[in-house]
């Protein structure tokens, strides 16, 4: 039986806020799927390498999966260019204020790349802005669900543009961690696919640890 390929987004959060999603790509479309996972993070990559018919070819993850040793706050050079780049700066955290996350984002990031071809780091909220989702909707789709479905309109318009591809649901976008793992998929995607469609935030430096480039969704050029 034919494979085929899919592209994953995982949004980091603790242990009960955790999203996994693909977008499989098969007839002329991206599908969405949610992947159900359990026994924590052994289990993202348990179901991701086991997920039935596909071949997960590359990873977004919405955490920070470096860290500069030489910063008081860890921020890298990436996270001060990408707030450069935003009109809400904020959203962009400083490392040492988000506790855990980084942590499980580094520890996931370690364990996929042993099966999956390519994971990179993204932050799905600011790909958000920069692909030119109504700001009012990007500022509270986190505060209230009932934004979310006004957020997705104008999103699948986006990643039909950028990918040439039809957007199906094969599970429904319902909440904002299967928004953020949607734009996660859709990083990965663009990532294998069309790269000049992404912004690469990440320089090399010295003082930098980590397991995976930073890249967000670019706006149109």
């Amino acid at each position: 039986m034919e494979r085929m390929l899919a592209f994953a987004g995982i949004d980091v959060g603790g242990a009960e806020n955790t999203y996994v999603s693909v977008l499989i790509m098969r007839n002329g479309s991206l599908t969405f799927k949610k992947v159900e996972y359990s026994d924590g993070i052994s289990g993202i990559a348990q179901s991701l390498s086991s997920l039935s018919g596909c071949d997960v070819v590359s990873c977004a993850i919405d955490a920070p999966l470096s860290y500069d040793i030489s910063s008081r706050t860890g921020d890298r050079k990436s996270d001060r260019k990408l707030r450069e780049l935003l009109e809400n700066p904020s959203i962009v955290m400083p490392l040492n204020s988000m506790m855990a996350v980084p942590l499980r984002g580094r520890i996931i990031a370690e364990i996929l790349r042993g099966f999956i071809g390519a994971v990179i780091e993204t932050h799905p909220t600011a790909s958000l802005y920069l692909m030119g989702v109504d700001e009012e909707f990007v500022k509270n789709y986190k505060k209230d669900e009932g934004i979310i479905g006004k957020l997705l309109n104008q999103l699948i318009g986006k990643i039909e543009s950028l990918t040439g591809l039809q957007f199906k649901e094969e599970d429904e976008v319902k909440t904002d961690g299967d928004v953020d793992s949607l734009v996660c998929a859709l990083t990965a995607y663009l990532f294998i696919n069309d790269t000049l469609r992404l912004l690469k935030l990440t320089e090399y430096s010295l003082s930098e640890r980590g397991y995976a480039p930073f890249y967000v969704v670019r706006g149109e050029f």
